[in-house]
């Protein structure tokens, strides 16, 4: 039986096969998942100069932050420059957004459901959007405008 092989298709068009990404028992990428991205990578900078510049600069923001996070400073906007490039990290690596109209509709499907009373039913919206809030890192949990010193 041979092992299955699978297409991955670029925005562009491009069609790249390979048999499957492996992955090594503790979730490492593989020698060969390594050579298949790097050969997206190749693709991409060859294609997509410009889009993989803006990744490459993404890339040393990252790798920044990691580097700043092993430091301690004096300079009272450290902190904040840390927090910004990490919430920027944080916010443009997110898998999912929850809106207020799906927090809404989720708590009218309880309200006919198990029978919850409008009051109820507006004071889990308000949590379920504090708590969303708060894992998404927006609204009041979001960085906020620091003033010039």
């Amino acid at each position: 039986m041979s092992p299955l092989v699978f297409s991955t298709v670029c925005k562009c068009g491009q069609r790249f096969t390979a048999h499957g990404i492996a992955l090594s028992n503790n979730s490492v990428p593989t020698k060969a998942s390594t050579q298949f991205v790097m050969g997206l990578a190749k693709h991409f900078q060859d294609h997509h100069h410009q889009e993989f510049l803006e990744c490459a600069m993404a890339g040393n923001e990252y790798i920044g932050l990691r580097v700043m996070m092993n430091f301690l400073s004096q300079d009272p906007h450290y902190a904040t420059l840390i927090e910004t490039v990490r919430h920027r990290i944080h916010a443009a690596t997110r898998a999912r957004e929850v809106s207020d109209k799906t927090i809404v509709d989720k708590v009218d499907n309880l309200r006919t459901t198990v029978g919850l009373e409008d009051d109820q039913a507006s004071a889990v919206v308000s949590i379920l959007k504090e708590m969303r809030d708060i894992l998404q890192e927006t609204g009041p949990f979001g960085p906020q405008p620091t003033t010039a010193a």
